[in-house]
């Protein structure tokens, strides 16, 4: 009955997902999604990355996206967002599979809490970026490594895990904790499992090469990333922002919780007394094996958070594999009460989740469809007013997806030719001597007034725009917060 109830409340729980996801597919646009689609659009427009226009994340997002493009602005970001949002799915139903092969109540907590912490569900699973994506990929591979124990099997999960690192490379810790699972697998069929790992991967790789050559991706997902993080790390502007280095974890997976957790799981994987939280119809061993590994995943995300990102300014999305680790032990936690005390005490704490997770369910009905808002206004409006050939100067939180930029240097143009300053040496880079950042590009029809109180490291993009204003080199349109220039 528990496997039943449990079964249920999942296909629920992802029913209401994928309704979320369509839905909420015209909600109001982040940065990075505009980012992301603005890049996309213009590939489809014959642009050619990190030459023709300024980029820095994985070829293979922008070439995802390509697929879908569309000049229709509202079409292309629903499809864009129903095609990220598919990924986040096949991400967690990889996850759940995992937790599954524990305790039937664990996936449905730990999906629940995801789906519950609003800022973790969205960004990483339902947002145009590279998260879900990469998450899918990094998921499935680890569920191909843990779950049939098969070496061959466990190869083409790991070159699963490189693909994942193609379209992110957030976690190359928690990366090799799926490969050492692997490679203690490596008993049989060695030859041929390695065999399939690299080819695998180098056939991704050989994909990503025709998208964008090598030298470049690994210049504008690497090298200048790097130094981007430096600036931001020297400024104090950006720093202000950070209170702690937990500020954007989600509420429900903060490590005071998670701690609880890893004491009470990790405690349980030593016990070898049989228990319930085993007797899934899974093989002997394989529920403390999946167990150890959220541990170590746990612990290598917690490096991860403070050794691998720009610590301590680490943006919201930074989380996503230390929100899932998090979610993971806290679910195990009625199994694991199960091996240390008694079943009954583990089934009344699942039963518990379990109905909390259901009047989650039940209160989640009540999402409210999106409503237009001022990325929407603004875009009609820019369209609207552009005549072919024109070009458009705007900081990206309003910018139009289908128009073409007047620079090279449209993504968050304060940071990035400060950047690009700094590596004036490389080849892959336009030149920035000729780029005051208090001017506006040559053929720009239409500017935006930057985020009022906002700032930008090093220089204040909002005094600059001020300066223009005071100049009389750009003018007030009829929607506020747009502005035209004037030659």
């Amino acid at each position: 009955m528990k496997r039943a109830a449990a079964a249920i409340l999942l296909v629920i729980l992802f029913a209401l997902q994928a309704w979320a996801i369509a839905r909420l597919a015209t909600r109001e646009p982040n940065i990075d999604e505009i980012e992301t689609l603005h890049a996309s659009w213009l590939m489809a427009k014959g642009g050619q990355l990190y030459v023709s226009f300024f980029e820095h994340h994985s070829p293979l997002l922008y070439a995802a996206v390509e697929r879908v493009a569309s000049d229709d602005v509202v079409a292309f970001f629903e499809r864009a967002r129903l095609l990220s949002g598919a990924f986040g799915i096949i991400a967690l139903l990889a996850f759940a599979a995992l937790l599954w092969r524990v305790r039937p109540e664990a996936p449905v907590i730990a999906v629940g809490l995801v789906f519950a912490s609003a800022m973790l569900w969205t960004l990483d699973f339902a947002d145009v970026r590279a998260e879900p994506f990469a998450l899918a990929f990094f998921w499935t591979g680890a569920a191909l490594v843990l779950l049939p124990r098969n070496a061959i099997a466990g190869g083409i999960g790991v070159a699963f895990v490189a693909m994942a690192a193609m379209w992110s490379p957030k976690w190359p810790l928690c990366s090799l904790v799926v490969v050492a699972f692997w490679i203690a697998d490596l008993h049989r069929h060695r030859l041929v499992a390695i065999a399939t790992a690299i080819a695998l991967t180098m056939a991704a790789l050989f994909v990503m090469s025709r998208i964008a050559p090598l030298d470049r991706t690994w210049f504008f997902m690497v090298g200048f990333n790097r130094a981007l993080a430096r600036l931001t790390l020297a400024s104090a502007d950006v720093q202000s922002q950070f209170k702690g280095p937990f500020d954007f974890a989600p509420a429900l997976l903060r490590p005071l919780f998670a701690l609880i957790a890893f004491v009470i799981v990790a405690a349980s994987a030593i016990i070898r007394r049989p228990s319930a939280s085993l007797r899934t119809g899974s093989a002997p061993g394989e529920g403390r094996r999946i167990i150890v590994f959220f541990l170590a995943l746990a612990a290598a995300s917690l490096l991860e958070l403070r050794f691998t990102f720009p610590y301590p300014v680490l943006w919201p999305h930074y989380y996503a594999m230390w929100g899932l680790a998090a979610a993971a032990l806290i679910a195990l936690v009625p199994a694991s009460l199960a091996t240390l005390l008694r079943d009954a005490i583990g089934n009344a704490v699942a039963a518990a989740a379990l109905i909390v997770i259901a009047a989650y369910i039940v209160s989640a009905g009540s999402l409210e469809a999106p409503r237009p808002g001022p990325y929407w206004v603004s875009q009609r409006f820019l369209m609207r007013n552009l005549k072919p050939g024109e070009t458009v100067w705007l900081y990206m939180q309003r910018h139009p997806i289908t128009a073409r930029d007047a620079n090279y240097y449209w993504f968050n143009f304060g940071g990035t030719v400060p950047v690009a300053r700094q590596l004036a040496n490389t080849r892959f880079l336009p030149r920035t001597d000729n780029l005051p950042l208090c001017a506006i590009a040559r053929g720009a029809r239409l500017s935006l007034r930057y985020i009022a109180g906002r700032r930008h490291y090093p220089e204040d993009e909002a005094r600059c725009f001020d300066q223009l204003l005071a100049a009389r080199r750009i003018r007030a349109t009829a929607v506020p917060g747009v502005f035209e220039v004037v030659y």
